[in-house]
């Protein structure tokens, strides 16, 4: 017995599209006015959010690059904490995907376990210390890249490995 895939049990979504297209279609054969001026109106509208939204991200970027250049010491703690949480999420992510995927490799899941892990104990240390990091901020970037990096090249290699085999 030959077993399906998840994505051949979703047929009919692309029935419901092609649907849709059809009925789509037939308004634009058969009230092309009111399908152009109906288009014209919402394309306005987005490009008019759009813009509203790229203004205003223009602003608040350019008001928040002033303030941090006129206040370094808030810049570096903001820069220490955006990085201490940047390390814990990716290191959880790392380590749920060590835990709980179906990798035929036992290297590579615990290559990421080791490198979740380090990488959430690092950001735990900076979110603790985040005033007087200093020159720890950088060493701990360098030791992480100095741990990490072979870490995640011998899962790639071991990875590289697996993929041959199949």
């Amino acid at each position: 017995m030959v077993k399906q895939s998840n994505e051949s049990n979703l047929w009919w979504l692309l029935a419901m599209a092609g649907f849709a297209t059809m009925i789509f279609g037939l308004v634009a054969l058969f009230w092309p006015g009111l399908t152009l001026a109906v288009f014209v109106l919402l394309f306005g509208g987005y490009v008019l959010v759009a813009g509203l939204i790229a203004l205003m991200r223009g602003l608040l970027g350019v008001a928040v690059g002033v303030y941090l250049v006129r206040n370094p010491a808030a810049s570096f703690v903001t820069v220490i904490l955006i990085t201490g949480i940047s390390f814990i999420v990716q290191g959880l992510v790392d380590v749920a995907r060590g835990l709980f995927t179906d990798a035929e490799s036992s290297t590579a899941r615990m290559m990421g376990l080791i490198a979740g892990g380090l990488s959430v104990a690092a950001g735990v240390f900076l979110l603790n210390q985040p005033a007087t990091a200093g020159i720890a901020f950088v060493w701990i970037i360098g030791l992480y890249g100095l741990v990490a990096g072979p870490l995640m090249v011998a899962a790639a290699m071991d990875l590289r490995k697996f993929t041959a085999k199949a």
